[in-house]
């Protein structure tokens, strides 16, 4: 949800963002072949734009300042554990 209740985002699995109401859209990770499937977004409070986490620990970007791309946290190293939630701050 937004902060005005007006509109709502829906995340599928392989990334891909779907908008609806008055959320902006600032893009998806249409090109970009997960290792592993999305299971947290997080809406940044300050300027709306959002991250993905994937449960490898991967992370994608997505905001109105254009740093937008794909980020590997854990660099290759095993998780005991998958992703399973995030915050952007």
């Amino acid at each position: 949800m937004t902060g005005d209740e007006r509109g709502y985002y829906l995340v599928a699995k392989d990334g891909g963002i779907f908008a609806f109401g008055d959320v902006r859209f600032y893009g998806s990770p249409d090109s970009i072949n997960l290792n592993a499937p999305i299971v947290v977004k997080a809406i940044d409070p300050t300027n709306g734009g959002c991250d993905l986490f994937a449960s490898g620990g991967g992370v994608c970007s997505f905001n109105p300042t254009g740093a937008y791309g794909f980020h590997i946290l854990m660099g290759g190293m095993p998780l005991n554990q998958p992703i399973v939630g995030g915050v952007t701050y």
